[in-house]
């Protein structure tokens, strides 16, 4: 028998919020109808890397329940599971199967029109018209002959394997005789800058969704404890350190120098910079050595950019000079107060984004362009 691609029948995606309300109910009720069920409750323990756990059980999962509420909409781990969901879908099939939880069509559609565009089952109904809908969508009723769809997709992996070598065949006939052009194509370049963007899109990263007890937060309560840090007359160091993607930064002096920006005068009052930003935070700490709190600033500003200048040089590589804006694209903070007053308080400050001009270096590598390195470009 050809093998399944999925280990999962569904991965429940919602907002920590909507676990006890809405989606523990729904991964226990589901299973009772012996559906298998991706959900963060059971498969996250402590230890694990968040994001290639959640990342890897998407992948393993058929279809994608999607508990949409105004609490999910917030969050921007949320919508990233959204948005890989979107990109499985458009793959060769239906995969999302969202549920309204506190939110109604209209509403969804002034926020997200991709969300409101697709039929979605409301929890209004009650949690066993819901669980009908779903296990409906999912599994084939016995007696029903499966659709070609459903055919395929449990026959995916084999497919796929017949499909990819008879390309494969053709693709290097076809290479022999194609003209390959000399520079990469704009659309190549689009594309790599796409992945780029997307590596900092407005979302929390792992440092930062791996807070604990994380949450959205207000700017009064940043500067309330900002306030109760700097008021501890102990000893204390500052700490500032940025990260592309491949060069990280540390020591104020060199951070403000690749950004541009005076990294010490960030704070609240300034938004850190930021012209539309998203708090949040967890909870203060204290392990017994000391007390530890910890924010993000989100930029939710799209990021702007212009490729500049496009040359081949003499050794044979391809570079392309971009110039961002909003290339500053979140800030995480971490308060550190000590147990005694004999200890130090640490204030630390951490950027992801984009150098304001990055340098991006391409290879040939046999017919194609690889992203060989990226630099800051001065």
């Amino acid at each position: 028998m050809w093998p399944r691609k999925h280990k999962y029948d569904v991965f429940i995606s919602h907002a920590v919020e909507d676990k006890i309300p809405v989606a523990d109910e729904l991964c226990s009720r589901l299973e009772k109808m012996d559906l298998h069920v991706w959900y963060s409750g059971r498969e996250l323990t402590a230890g694990d890397d968040l994001e290639k756990t959640i990342v890897k059980g998407l992948a393993q999962s058929r279809y994608g329940v999607v508990v949409l509420s105004p609490i999910y909409l917030r969050k921007n781990w949320a919508m990233r599971e959204f948005y890989m969901l979107l990109d499985k879908e458009m793959e060769y099939r239906k995969v999302i199967i969202p549920v309204l939880h506190n939110i109604t069509v209209a509403e969804l559609q002034e926020v997200n029109i991709i969300m409101a565009a697709k039929w979605a089952i409301p929890m209004t109904k009650g949690m066993d018209f819901v669980v009908a809908k779903i296990v409906e969508t999912v599994r084939t009723p016995r007696g029903r002959q499966k659709t070609i769809g459903e055919w395929f997709d449990e026959n995916a992996y084999a497919l796929k394997f017949w499909a990819m070598t008879v390309l494969l065949v053709g693709l290097i006939s076809a290479l022999a005789l194609s003209w390959q052009s000399e520079e990469p194509s704009d659309d190549f370049l689009e594309r790599e800058m796409g992945k780029r963007l997307v590596q900092f899109d407005p979302e929390p990263r792992r440092e930062i969704a791996s807070l604990l007890s994380v949450r959205d937060t207000t700017v009064e309560a940043v500067k309330n404890q900002l306030q109760k840090f700097w008021a501890l007359e102990v000893r204390y160091r500052n700490e500032y350190e940025f990260e592309n993607g491949s060069d990280r930064i540390r020591a104020k002096v060199n951070v403000s120098k690749a950004l541009n920006v005076e990294v010490d005068k960030l704070s609240p009052d300034n938004n850190y910079g930021f012209m539309k930003a998203t708090v949040q935070a967890e909870h203060v700490i204290d392990d017994g050595t000391g007390k530890r709190f910890s924010f993000a600033y989100i930029n939710m500003s799209p990021v702007e950019y212009q490729i500049v200048r496009e040359r081949t040089t003499d050794e044979g590589y391809y570079e392309a000079v971009v110039v961002y804006k909003e290339n500053i694209r979140s800030i995480l903070v971490q308060l550190i107060a000590p147990a005694s007053p004999d200890g130090i308080k640490k204030h630390r400050m951490k950027l992801l984004g984009f150098y304001p001009k990055e340098k991006l270096l391409f290879e040939k590598s046999g017919s194609q362009w690889v992203l060989k390195s990226v630099t800051e470009f001065r």
